[in-house]
C-alpha cells in the first residue's frame, strides 16, 4: 500500500493473490476479493502487473502452461485467477532450463510407492547436483550484477521442500547427508535437522552452563562435550575426591594440588563468560567461547569441517539477528535456542546470508520473495493438501471450528461445523496446493528441475507441473537429442522395461511451447560411499618434513621401549613354585617328627603362630609362654590354639636338632635368601631355620601338618633349593632338615 504524495487523493494497494500460501496463518484470499470489489465498486482501477524480469522466457511459458488451467478466481475454493507472466531475458545458450529429474527406481512391475521415491529421490538429485557443479559447466546470470554470467556455484541453488516434517521426521536429512557425503557445501534454513547438528547442540549446552552455572548436569554436558573434551574419570574424580560441585564460579585451590587443572581452567572460563555475558554482545561471548577452547581447528578437522563451521558461524548470526530484533539478554537467547531445537517446526525467518557459498535447503514459504539462479524442486510424494482439514473460518458469522486433538480418531472429537463444511474446507486447501507449487515454480531464473517418475504421474504438491512436463503417452519414445547434457540411454529407470518409460532427451510437454530435457538417472554418480573423515586425511597427507619424519621416529622407539618395557627383566619365584628339584647333587632331606600329646587344632592361623614362636624362642625358651600370648592375640588365636601351639614349642625346643641350632654361633630365624637362577628367575624365599655347624650349614624347615606321603616330595623340593642358595651364597655344604612338629 502507498500514498501519492503529489496527489493525495491517489492510493496504490498492491498484491498477489497468486502467492496466498499462508492459509494457515488467516491469510484468505476472498477477503482480498471482498476489498478488491469494494474498491472497483467505490472507482478504483486494476492495473496487471504481468511482466517479470525474473525468469528466462522457457521457464515462464512453462508456469503459464501449468497453471493458467489450475488457477481460475472461485469464492468457493477461494482460488485466485491467474495472470500470465509475460517477458523474460532469453534462455542460456547450449544448455537446459527446464529439466525433469527422475527418481531412480527400479521398476518391479508394481505400482511404485512413497517410501521407495522418498528413499531414492535424495541420492538422485544430489547427484544431479554434484554434476551440475563439477561437470557441467553450465553458466547462470550473475545475481549480484556485476557480470553477465557466472559458473554455476553452490549459493546459486536452491532446494526447495513444501513441507518440513513427514510424520515427525525431517525431509531435509537425507539431502544433508548426501550432500555432506559428496563435499558439497550447504546451508540448512529452517529446518530442526540444523539444531540437531552435533555442533550446534554442542554449542547449546555450553550457553546453557553460561547462563546457569548452578545447573551442574548443563556444567557437565559442557565439560564432556567436544569444547572442553575433559574425560569422565577425571570429573568423577574431581567429584567425589575432592567432595565439590562442577560450579564454575565456586572457589576450587584444593582442585590445583590434585592434577585437575583442565577441570579448573574449564570452569574459570565458564566463570568469566557468565559474569561478562550481559556485558558484551550475545555473539561476542559465543565468539570467546570458540576462541577460548579453540574450537575452530577441531571443527575444521572434522569430517565435512566446512559445513560444521558454517554451521558454527550460522549460530553466530543467530545471536546477532536475535539481538537485532529486541533481544536484550543472554538468557532470553538461550530459551529461544532451546524452543527451537525442542520444537518440531521451527518458525525461524529465512536468514541466508548471500556471501556464504552452499547449496540452500529450504521450504517454499522461506523461500517466498526470494529468488535462485537454479531452484530444485524436492520432496515430490507431499500431497498437494492435507486429507482432513483442520479448521473452518466463517467471518460472516464469526465463527471459527478447530481440531484440538491433532489426530483424532472419531467424529465426536471434531466440531459439527468443522465436518459439515469439510469438502469446502478441503478444496480451498487444495487451491492454497497448488499456489505454493506456483511460488516454488516461480523462484527460478535460469534453471527449474522438476522431480517426475519415468514410467508414471506422481499425483501430490506438484501435481499441476506434471502437464507441462510430461509429454503425451504416444510420445513417449520420441526425443531429440539435450545440448550441454551428458549422453543419454533409452530409459529413465535404472532397471525395467525401457519402451514403457520417457525416452531421456528433449520432449515436448502435453501442453505449452517449451521443451523439457529428461534426464538419464543412469548418467549420475549414485550411491556414494560415505567416506567419514576423508577430509581430515586429505588435510594431513603430503610429503612428511623433517619434523614429521623425527616425530615418526620418535613414535617408533617410543613403541619399541614400551614393548622392551612390558617385558620383565627377570621373573620373581620362590621354592614352592619350581616344580624341580635344583639340578646339583649332594643336598640330602632329613624328616624328623616330633609327635605330640593329643590330636589338636591345624590350619594356616596355627601354623603361622608355631612358626612365629620357635622363631623368636631359639635363644629364650624360658619365656615361650609369654611370646604365645602376644602373637596369640595379634593373630586372634583361640585359647586351645594357644595352649597347644605352647606344648608344640617346648616340645620342638627339647628335640636335639633345635639344641644344636641354640649352641650354634650363627643361628637365623626366617632367614631372607635372594638369588639369581638365570638370566630370567630369582629365587625368593625365606627360610624358617639356618644355623652354621662347623663347616656346614643346616636348613630347618618346619611343618605343623601331619608327616604325610602326599606332600613329601614337594617339601623335599622346596627344602632343597633353599640348600641349595644357601651353598652357592655361601660356597659351603648344606644339611636339609624337614621338622614335623
Amino acid at each position: 500500500m502507498a500514498c501519492d504524495k503529489t496527489n493525495p487523493s491517489k492510493l496504490f494497494i498492491v498484491g498477489d493473490p497468486k502467492q496466498s500460501i499462508y492459509r494457515f496463518r488467516r491469510a484468505d484470499v476472498v477477503v482480498y476479493q471482498d476489498v478488491r470489489d469494494k474498491l472497483v465498486a467505490a472507482g478504483a482501477r486494476i492495473v496487471y502487473l504481468a511482466k517479470s524480469f525474473r525468469a528466462t522466457q522457457p521457464i515462464q511459458d512453462c508456469v503459464n502452461a501449468a497453471f493458467a488451467g489450475e488457477m481460475r478466481e472461485n469464492r468457493v475454493t477461494a482460488q485466485a485467477s491467474y495472470v500470465p507472466l509475460l517477458g523474460g531475458p532469453p534462455p542460456m545458450q547450449d544448455q537446459q532450463s527446464i529439466i525433469a529429474l527422475p527418481a531412480p527406481i527400479s521398476w518391479t512391475g508394481q505400482q511404485t510407492t512413497k517410501k521407495e521415491i522418498n528413499q531414492c529421490l535424495p541420492d538422485g538429485i544430489c547427484a544431479f547436483i554434484e554434476w551440475l557443479l563439477r561437470e557441467s559447466g553450465w553458466r547462470v546470470r550473475d545475481p549480484d550484477g556485476e557480470s553477465g554470467v557466472v559458473p554455476i556455484r553452490p549459493r546459486h541453488i536452491a532446494v526447495l521442500f513444501k513441507r518440513v516434517l513427514n510424520n515427525r521426521e525431517d525431509m531435509a536429512r537425507p539431502y544433508i547427508r548426501s550432500l555432506e557425503t559428496r563435499d558439497i557445501p550447504h546451508l540448512l534454513v529452517a529446518s530442526r535437522s540444523f539444531h540437531q547438528r552435533e555442533e550446534v547442540e554442542t554449542l547449546r549446552a555450553a550457553c546453557g552452563a553460561i547462563e546457569w552455572p548452578d545447573d551442574e548436569l548443563a556444567v557437565y554436558a559442557a565439560l564432556r562435550g567436544p569444547l572442553f573434551s575433559i574425560p569422565d574419570n577425571l570429573l568423577l574424580r574431581y567429584r567425589f575426591e575432592l567432595k565439590v560441585r562442577l560450579h564454575p564460579l565456586r572457589s576450587r585451590g584444593e582442585a590445583l594440588l590434585d592434577g585437575f587443572e583442565p577441570i579448573t581452567g574449564a570452569l574459570d572460563v565458564l566463570a568469566d563468560l557468565h559474569r561478562n555475558r550481559n556485558r558484551r554482545p550475545i555473539a561476542g561471548t559465543v565468539q570467546r567461547l570458540l576462541e577460548a577452547t579453540r574450537a575452530y581447528m577441531g571443527f575444521a578437522l572434522r569430517p565435512g569441517g566446512h559445513q560444521v563451521l558454517a554451521n558454527v558461524y550460522r549460530v553466530i548470526e543467530l545471536a546477532r539477528s536475535f539481538e537485532q530484533t529486541g533481544g536484550i539478554s543472554f538468557r532470553a537467547f538461550v530459551a529461544e535456542l532451546t524452543a527451537r531445537a525442542e520444537s518440531y517446526e521451527s518458525a525461524e525467518a529465512p536468514m541466508i546470508e548471500e556471501s556464504a557459498d552452499g547449496v540452500r535447503l529450504l521450504t517454499v514459504h522461506n523461500a517466498k520473495g526470494l529468488e535462485f539462479p537454479v531452484v530444485i524442486l524436492a520432496d515430490m510424494t507431499a500431497n498437494i493438501a492435507v486429507q482432513e482439514p483442520d479448521r473452518y473460518v466463517d467471518t460472516a458469522k464469526r465463527l471459527c471450528a478447530t481440531r484440538l486433538v491433532e489426530y483424532a480418531p472419531f467424529e465426536y472429537l471434531r466440531p459439527r461445523d468443522l465436518l459439515d463444511h469439510a469438502d469446502e474446507e478441503n478444496a480451498r486447501d487444495v487451491s492454497e496446493g497448488v499456489r505454493v507449487a506456483y511460488v516454488a515454480a516461480t523462484r527460478a531464473r535460469d534453471l527449474l528441475v522438476v522431480p517426475v517418475l519415468g514410467i508414471d504421474r506422481m499425483p501430490g504438491w506438484l501435481g499441476p507441473l506434471n502437464k507441462a512436463v510430461y509429454p503425451k503417452r504416444e510420445e513417449y519414445r520420441t526425443r531429440r537429442t539435450a545440448r550441454g547434457c551428458p549422453s543419454f540411454g533409452m530409459s529413465t529407470l535404472l532397471a525395467g522395461p525401457e519402451n514403457q518409460t520417457v525416452c531421456p532427451g528433449i520432449h515436448q510437454p502435453e501442453v505449452g511451447s517449451h521443451e523439457v530435457a529428461w534426464w538419464d538417472p543412469c548418467s549420475l554418480r549414485l550411491d556414494v560411499d560415505a567416506k567419514q573423515g576423508l577430509r581430515t586425511i586429505e588435510l594431513l597427507k603430503g610429503e612428511p618434513g623433517p619434523s614429521t619424519l623425527a616425530y615418526k621416529s620418535w613414535c617408533e622407539q617410543r613403541e619399541q621401549s614400551i614393548a622392551l618395557g612390558a617385558r620383565p627383566t627377570w621373573e620373581i619365584v620362590s621354592p614352592s613354585e619350581i616344580g624341580e628339584a635344583p639340578g646339583i647333587e649332594g643336598i640330602t632331606v632329613q624328616r624328623e617328627s616330633i609327635g605330640r600329646v593329643a590330636a589338636g587344632p591345624g590350619g594356616p592361623r596355627f601354623g603361622t603362630l608355631v612358626h612365629r614362636v620357635l622363631r623368636d624362642s631359639i635363644r629364650d625358651a624360658e619365656t615361650v609362654g609369654q611370646i604365645v600370648h602376644g602373637y596369640g592375640c595379634i593373630l586372634g588365636s583361640t585359647e586351645e590354639e594357644m595352649e597347644v601351639a605352647q606344648q608344640v614349642v617346648e616340645n620342638a625346643l627339647s628335640h636335639p636338632l633345635l639344641r644344636r641350632a641354640r649352641s650354634s654361633p650363627r643361628c637365623h630365624g626366617e632367614f631372607p635368601i635372594i638369588l639369581h637362577l638365570d638370566e630370567s628367575r630369582t629365587l625368593e624365599g625365606i627360610c624358617d631355620l639356618a644355623f652354621l655347624e662347623g663347616e656346614t650349614w643346616n636348613v630347618v624347615d618346619f611343618k605343623t601338618d601331619e608327616d604325610s606321603s602326599s606332600r613329601s616330595g614337594q617339601y623335599e623340593r622346596q627344602i632343597q633349593w633353599y640348600g641349595y642358595a644357601i651353598s652357592q651364597l655361601t660356597a659351603l655344604p648344606v644339611s636339609c632338615h624337614l621338622l614335623f612338629v
